[in-house]
């Protein structure tokens, strides 16, 4: 279903509706006690004015001394006075309980959707995230959950009782006098016109001012991301030029949408002075002519003010309405989104697998027409370390990407132990495999938390084995909480070697039986290459190994070479063999050791 389509608006609002509906079914006891409160605040909202009416007509006015004495009178304002404090108490008790469950109700839904979106987000296949901000993503969960509970708080409910007060009101006004009821309420059609006139124009203003913030949004958390290369280039006031820039155009959209929406307010408040002068006068005159008790005027008036107040409500509320149906088309992208296949029915179990990976002329492409890789076959025996060369953009990473099925091939098949990866339970695949990058992601948390990522359930033993073999020991033991060192925010507080070495002792923890190195040493010292060298070493020890090398002077020592270009394996063989046929991957060899005054053109 295309969510996003101009002519689905009808699609758009009942998905809304669906969506609110499913999540709201579990809270049926909530919904009937704010169903019972929304009646209450209307009934108790509708008894003042008829009450006031009495305590002028029978208590106050000069018509009441020729039918009541003194004595009678002060008792029946006494009565009416205690009925009306009865009636406000009781109104405050049901919006008491209302305002209380609906807020309960609005955040337990609302973290609902939140949990549930990050769940998708997190199930989604890697394609999905192609072509994708995070920030974007990130305002799904947070803004776009954020209105939609406003909506669920001030819009859901409230239309309830708004609803059941505005029929409650033209009924009272009716029956009390029905040609001054129908003078007062004329331009409500007219309002209701021109609020649904005003938020077509909104609508457009809201979208804007979207996207105006998310660019905004986006522009921010670069600037602030890359603080260390803005540093480094002096791109500081360029920066601050493009944030205000942004800002300014984030303020433009703001006061246009601000203005408009005045616009409106100030319109309905000029009609509902309107209904009031026509009160006064058509009433007043009924007054003077003895059809209509001063009382009656009063409470007529009462209702009138009280008619108006959501009459402009639901001016406003198609705003929610309109902000609601754009956040749940935009969390309805995720959800809608097809997740990765877990637990597809054909799919086998696999314990520990020997390691024998097969890739059987594999074609895979990003976008259609355009291959990345093209027929590769190519067969890994048990134990077995393979390097993979080529040129930036080659296919190196992407030949990877498959064999953990980020990705699905287009044509051809990647086989575990003879079984075909697309039949194998994708957590058992993954069990399998260990990836060292050459930039490690640390998450937030302590470095044993990070060692043991890829098992919650380890010992401190098992971790302070694996970092041992990974040569991380005895830095970690050089800070002040050891193991439960902070490492900060994507491992900030750790050198690179140091996060690399984290990395390693996660893999080593994991136990995989296959191994995908991406070029661990490239970014460190040579104290730090040597010790990751070594951990390297240990980790590969009777696993298949995929190394994907930039600095090809590493690849000595592994069993075999492929050479990748233009998405094909060109060259296969040792190092030396390699060498020896003077082909590609001797020009690259070559082009690594030529001295830097040459590679600079110098």
């Amino acid at each position: 279903m295309n969510h996003r389509t101009p002519g689905s608006a009808l699609v758009r609002r009942w998905s809304t509706c669906v969506l609110l509906a499913a999540y709201l079914n579990p809270h049926k006891t909530q919904l009937l006690i704010v169903v019972v409160t929304s009646l209450g605040i209307s009934l108790t909202g509708l008894l003042p004015p008829t009450i006031t009416r009495w305590i002028v007509d029978e208590a106050l006015s000069p018509a009441a001394v020729a039918v009541h004495g003194p004595g009678d009178r002060v008792r029946l304002l006494g009565t009416y006075v205690v009925a009306l404090l009865g009636v406000r108490v009781l109104g405050w008790t049901c919006e008491w309980i209302h305002g209380w469950t609906v807020a309960a109700l609005g955040a337990r839904v609302t973290g609902t959707i939140r949990s549930q979106l990050y769940q998708h987000l997190e199930m989604r296949a890697l394609v999905f995230f192609d072509g994708r901000e995070v920030s974007a993503l990130t305002s799904r969960i947070t803004t776009d959950a954020a209105t939609l509970q406003d909506f669920l708080v001030r819009g859901v409910p409230y239309l309830l009782i708004n609803g059941l007060t505005l029929i409650g009101i033209l009924a009272v006004m009716l029956s009390m006098n029905w040609q001054l009821a129908v003078a007062v309420v004329v331009p409500v059609p007219i309002v209701w016109i021109s609020a649904a006139i005003f938020w077509r124009r909104m609508r457009l203003l809201f979208a804007r001012w979207s996207e105006s913030s998310a660019r905004f949004s986006a522009q921010l958390a670069e600037s602030l991301s890359g603080a260390r290369e803005v540093k480094a280039f002096g791109q500081q006031q360029r920066e601050i030029a493009r944030f205000a820039r942004h800002n300014e155009d984030l303020v433009d959209r703001t006061v246009d949408t601000a203005r408009n929406r005045a616009v409106l307010v100030a319109t309905m408040t000029m009609v509902s002075g309107v209904a009031v002068v026509t009160l006064w006068l058509f009433g007043g005159i009924r007054v003077v002519r003895g059809s209509l008790t001063l009382g009656g005027l009063v409470a007529f008036y009462n209702y009138l003010l009280l008619f108006y107040n959501p009459v402009q409500w639901f001016g406003q509320f198609s705003d929610w309405m309109t902000r609601a149906l754009a956040s749940s088309e935009r969390m309805l992208e995720i959800l809608d989104a097809p997740t990765e296949e877990y637990d597809k029915r054909h799919c086998v179990p696999m314990g520990r697998a020997s390691g024998h990976v097969t890739f059987r002329n594999v074609t895979f492409g990003y976008e259609v027409n355009r291959r990345v890789l093209d027929e590769i076959s190519l067969e890994a025996a048990p134990g077995e370390m393979i390097g993979i060369v080529g040129r930036s953009g080659a296919g190196k990473t992407t030949m990877m990407s498959l064999l953990c099925r980020f990705y699905d091939v287009d044509h051809g098949s990647i086989e575990l132990d003879g079984v075909n990866i697309r039949r194998i339970r994708l957590e058992d695949l993954r069990r399998q495999i260990g990836i060292v990058l050459q930039e490690p992601v640390l998450f937030s948390g302590t470095i044993r938390d990070n060692i043991s990522y890829g098992r919650p359930d380890a010992s401190l033993d098992d971790i302070v084995a694996a970092a041992r073999l990974a040569n991380a020991h005895i830095f970690i033991l050089s800070r002040p909480d050891a193991y439960d060192s902070d490492v900060g925010e994507r491992g900030a507080h750790l050198s690179v070697g140091e996060r690399q070495r984290i990395a390693i002792a996660r893999a080593i923890l994991r136990d995989p039986r296959i191994l995908i190195l991406d070029e661990a040493t490239a970014s460190v010292d040579a104290l730090s290459e040597q010790l990751i060298q070594e951990a390297v070493g240990r980790l590969a020890r009777h696993r298949t190994t995929f190394v994907i090398a930039h600095r090809l002077s590493t690849l000595k020592r592994v069993d075999r070479i492929v050479v990748l270009d233009g998405g094909r394996i060109r060259e296969r063989g040792s190092y030396q063999e390699l060498l020896g046929l003077r082909g590609l991957f001797h020009t690259l060899v070559n082009l690594q050791q030529q001295p830097a005054e040459i590679v600079l053109g110098a």
